[in-house]
Order: structure tokens, then sequence, then C-alpha cells
């Protein structure tokens, strides 16, 4: 019924919430002092996975948030992908740059 669907809703969303929060911490500690190319390989997986888990838990926000936030770290994985081995860490600066799209991240919008 309605009132199940928008209970169980509210429970995902607080769920996705709690989650984000946490993956957008693990990225910014993984990727913070991270200097050398071979050790931006080395976390690929790393993000390869925790944006993997973003896109499942974004499915209840509105994608053009979803899509900004993203952005920066998708490029981030791009370039690690392609080889890129200048300019890494302009990316993470950028990557950590877009206020969250989820609620309760701690952060003041």
């Amino acid at each position: 019924d309605d009132k199940s669907k928008s209970k169980l809703q509210g429970s995902f969303k607080r769920f996705s919430d709690i989650m984000l929060s946490r993956i957008s911490a693990d990225l910014r500690e993984t990727f913070v002092d991270v200097q050398l190319f071979n050790e931006f390989q080395d976390k690929a997986t790393r993000l390869n996975r925790q944006l993997l888990a973003v896109n499942l838990l974004a499915g209840a926000y509105p994608a053009e948030e979803v899509n900004v936030w993203l952005e920066g770290w998708l490029e981030l994985q791009h370039a690690i992908r392609v080889k890129q081995n200048h300019g890494l860490m302009q990316l993470v600066n950028l990557a950590i740059k877009p206020a969250p799209f989820w609620l309760n991240s701690g952060i003041k919008r």
C-alpha cells in the first residue's frame, strides 16, 4: 500500500544518506594525500567500487545533482584508466569541491 511504500522510501533515503556520506569521506581520505601515479593506480579499484555504490544509491535523488557531484570523480577515474600521469591532484581537488546531493551530509550548503 501507499503507506508502506512511503515508509520504505524514507528508510532507503536515510540509508543512502548515511552510506553516501561514508563513501564521500572515504574518497576524500583515499585521495587527498596521493602524489605518485602508481599510488593513484593502486587506489583505482577502490574508486571504481565506491563510484558503483554511489550510482546504486543515487537513484532516489535528482539526476542533475548526482551528475554534478560525480563529474569530478568520473574524470579522475578516466584519467587513471588512460594512464594520465599529470594533473591528477587537480582532478582530486575538483572532485571534492561540489556540495553533496544527499541530505544529512554533515556539510552545510
